[in-house]
């Protein structure tokens, strides 16, 4: 899920679809893939209750792990399903 999104169209047009009274972004070039971690327009509702354009990061926000460092990898599905192992041999690969 890395680049499914992407800005195409220009910030005037994003200010008229979404009826935006406040654009924070200053000049924003179009982003033709909007990757995790990395700054990307957001419509919001600004504190006066009206409609804003701001830069955000982009992406899921960490699970609370309270102060821990945040799994970058998770554990395989053999490591999930102890009893399926048997089958992710390579004898069995081919079979599926």
């Amino acid at each position: 899920m890395c680049n499914l999104y992407s800005i195409t169209r220009s910030q005037d047009a994003m200010r008229r679809l979404f009826r935006v009274a406040h654009d924070l972004t200053g000049n924003l070039p179009l982003l033709t893939a909007v990757f995790p971690d990395t700054m990307a327009p957001v419509v919001r509702a600004a504190s006066d209750g009206e409609r804003e354009l701001s830069l955000m990061r982009w992406g899921f926000p960490p699970p609370p792990n309270l102060g821990k460092v945040p799994v970058t990898n998770p554990p395989r599905a053999r490591s999930l399903a102890p009893s399926l192992e048997k089958y992710q041999s390579r004898a069995h690969r081919g079979a599926f």
